[in-house]
């Protein structure tokens, strides 16, 4: 599944479920009720699984910062804090919507709809933030995720577009955890 960034938010503009743009401050924001965009920008809400409203009738969930680097899993006996990012079993982000720690050693059967939300425990509840907003998954023996920086506001300059990835656990950045590598892609328009 393919659903990078295609653009920045635009105003009366027909949004379908899954679609996403990148708002001001640099956080994903995905459509969870499609609709038509109003005629301003939103008040986009920065903190991963919070949900904005407020634009014609879409509401768009905050999918988490932009960053090259893959979440990890959901782990038992793990502090979450409001607005970690973890990728659930069904490869969708989870932004946690509560500070806690899960109660179970299995996680939780997992919300699919996005935007829509599970609760874990008495403590801990998460938002779909719908998949990883890239070409790429976690894969064993590969890169975690790739972002291609190739969004221009006016006009597209050639050789400015760029593309991060993640790299190996046996990568050149230190542990391998957390780093990413870039690649200036000058042929690209």
């Amino acid at each position: 599944m393919n659903n990078l960034v295609i653009g920045v938010w635009a105003s009366s503009t027909s949004y379908t479920v899954g679609q996403l743009v990148l708002d001001s401050s640099n956080y994903w924001q995905i459509v969870a009720t499609a609709g038509t965009s109003g005629a301003t920008v939103p008040s986009w809400i920065d903190t991963c699984g919070n949900l904005t409203a407020n634009d014609g009738t879409v509401a768009w969930v905050n999918a988490g910062f932009l960053t090259p680097v893959t979440p990890q899993a959901w782990q038992a006996d793990t502090y979450y804090s409001v607005g970690g990012r973890i990728i659930d079993g069904n490869n969708n982000l989870e932004c946690a919507l509560e500070t806690g720690i899960p109660t179970g050693a299995t996680a939780p059967t997992w919300s699919t709809a996005i935007g829509g939300t599970t609760t874990e425990s008495t403590s801990l509840k998460w938002r779909n933030g719908g998949p990883l907003p890239s070409h790429a998954l976690p894969e064993t023996g590969g890169t975690s995720g790739v972002i291609m920086d190739n969004v221009a506001q006016s006009i597209l300059i050639t050789g400015t577009s760029q593309v991060y990835f993640s790299t190996l656990g046996t990568g050149r950045c230190g542990t391998g955890n957390g780093c990413a590598v870039q690649a200036s892609q000058s042929a690209l328009n």
